[in-house]
């Protein structure tokens, strides 16, 4: 697969506080890629540092094979990308907008302009000024502004972020479409675990800087099969009766809570039956959810600082 971003060694600092640890990451054409991890986990650190917008202490990054330090301006042409929230004129149409935008880039017609509204579903509306527009009309706008230039890398952190389920559907359709048919780099931050798991074909979690690994969506997914948590509620004392089941994975999380991990659902009634024997009395017993995130750190065990398959 050819690589079309490459960080090696990447650190940076915030004063004492190291908030990039040692990053290493390839991400290749023609996939969406998840950059997932809670907030404050240097998701934007690093983002704005691939698109030079943050000085790093250390490292180096490489935008299809170009150095953003020794050939900057080549590096960045082939960039696309949104920082947190898309910049538009409010006073102007959504069209003249993008006219503007295109100003600042090299080689975008007329027909590439119209041709991108098409893409992002804005058809309808490209003619009305920017302050009309909804959040997600703003956000699909800013995405045509970020592929007007047919970039090799799209960069865009927490896209989906005030967007209504309908929204960010119709932003997971459009860059699924860009990565798989037009053969871009799709690279996406979030702390939404669940909609990246449709969205993405890679997925990789970073926690307190360091990353923890990468694998596939399907991988992740597979691997995780055939395993049911359940989370119970007790009245007394929680260690107590965790400590009954002694046969299957648990896991106190609460002062009343906690969680038991079994092959199938059917495991469950009799580990209901044990309690109840031993006089445990329980409050509820609830399939508990499972994100992307819980299952990628039991896969991985939990260990940071490398890609993994």
């Amino acid at each position: 697969m050819e690589a079309v971003l490459q960080i090696k060694g990447l650190n940076k600092y915030f004063g004492h506080k190291k908030v990039v640890d040692d990053l290493n990451l390839e991400l290749y054409r023609g996939e969406v890629f998840g950059f997932l991890g809670p907030n404050g986990a240097g998701k934007t650190t690093t983002i704005k540092m691939v698109m030079s917008l943050l000085q790093r202490d250390s490292g180096e990054i490489l935008i299809n094979g170009y150095s953003i330090d020794k050939q900057y301006e080549k590096a960045m042409a082939c960039v696309g990308g949104i920082v947190e929230n898309p910049e538009t004129y409010q006073y102007m149409t959504g069209i003249q907008n993008l006219r503007q935008y295109a100003r600042m880039r090299t080689g975008v017609t007329e027909e590439r302009i119209r041709e991108v509204v098409r893409i992002v579903g804005l058809e309808n509306r490209i003619n009305d000024k920017v302050k009309k527009y909804s959040l997600g009309m703003k956000q699909r706008l800013g995405v045509a502004q970020s592929i007007m230039h047919h970039p090799d890398l799209l960069i865009l952190d927490e896209p989906t972020n005030g967007l209504d389920p309908a929204g960010i559907k119709e932003l997971r359709d459009i860059l699924k479409r860009l990565a798989h048919e037009e053969n871009a780099c799709v690279m996406v931050s979030s702390h939404l675990l669940s909609e990246m798991q449709l969205m993405c074909d890679r997925v990789g979690i970073i926690a307190d800087g360091r990353l923890i690994g990468v694998r596939s969506v399907s991988e992740l997914m597979s691997e995780s099969e055939g395993k049911h948590q359940f989370e119970i509620r007790v009245k007394g004392n929680v260690s107590a009766a965790a400590a009954l089941i002694d046969d299957k994975p648990v896991e106190i999380t609460g002062e009343q809570t906690f969680h038991v991990t079994v092959a199938n659902e059917d495991e469950i009634s009799g580990i209901i039956t044990r309690l109840v024997i031993n006089q445990v009395k329980l409050i509820t017993v609830t399939e508990a959810t499972r994100n992307l995130e819980e299952v990628f750190i039991e896969l991985t065990g939990g260990e940071g600082g490398h890609q993994i398959g």
